[in-house]
């Protein structure tokens, strides 16, 4: 004869189970968004923030009084 249905407990536990899962997708997107960066440096895909920064206030008229 099958185990009586305990609600609390098993919806407790697929609660959990889909937290845990909702964790691990997201640790698994971090690290790959990580190695994609790491990647894109090992290519010499970078740019230093300095540059960029200089770059991004020229294309906005932003200007050193501003900041």
């Amino acid at each position: 004869m099958p185990t009586p249905l305990n609600v609390s407990q098993d919806i407790r536990s697929l609660t959990d189970f889909k937290r845990h899962t909702t964790e691990e997708e997201e640790r698994a997107i971090t690290i790959a968004g990580i190695q994609r960066g790491l990647d894109e440096i090992a290519r010499g895909e970078s740019q230093l923030f300095s540059e960029f920064y200089k770059e991004f206030k020229a294309e906005h008229g932003i200007t050193e009084d501003a900041e």
